[in-house]
């Protein structure tokens, strides 16, 4: 798997596991005493650029993914080309904000709006605040802070838009899920 920019290159295998039979789950995410219910269409799959050929649409369908996730304005896609892809396969598109981290609310409201702008009224939007920012581009307190700044700016702009966090993978999680605990508790 290669990033859709930079030089970051990983291996990774994924399992396909039949549905034994059809239907939704939901999943609870737990951090210390609070638990939180997460609605099954949080989890979907990450489109790369140039992931929509009639082939990544055929798989998309087969595979029964529920959101497509990306990013915005890479210089090989476009937010044209992401909606697109969602309209295609009839799933929400799950809009990743990169760089959460380092423009400030106003600077990713106006990204927010751009995508609004070339949206449907039929398109699902998803808000990504960030992406692994975890990993020391911000701490715990300050991405709190402005997710919460930015989740207020976002739904008074257009309160239909829905909006996600970043938790981090517990492997990742020395001191017992303090990052997470954090996210779970101030929300």
């Amino acid at each position: 798997v290669k990033a859709p920019f930079g030089d970051a290159e990983d291996i990774c295998t994924v399992t396909v596991i039949p549905k034994q039979k059809k239907g939704t789950s939901s999943a609870i995410f737990e951090a210390g005493t609070k638990k939180t219910s997460i609605e099954p269409m949080v989890l979907g799959m990450h489109r790369s650029p140039g992931a929509a050929d009639d082939s990544t649409n055929q798989l998309y369908s087969d595979l029964g993914v529920k959101s497509l996730r990306s990013f915005l304005n890479t210089s090989s896609v476009t937010v044209e080309e992401n909606l697109d892809a969602s309209r295609v396969n009839n799933i929400p598109q799950v809009v990743m904000l990169g760089e959460f981290p380092s423009k400030t609310v106003d600077e990713l409201m106006e990204v927010v709006k751009e995508v609004k702008a070339q949206a449907t009224a039929n398109d699902v939007l998803y808000i990504e605040m960030g992406n692994e920012v975890y990993d020391g581009s911000m701490g715990v307190t300050d991405y709190i802070a402005k997710c919460k700044e930015f989740y207020s700016a976002v739904k008074e702009y257009d309160s239909t838009i829905k909006m996600g966090i970043v938790v981090m993978p517990q492997s990742l999680d020395a001191d017992g899920q303090s990052w997470n605990r954090r996210i779970a508790e101030d929300n």
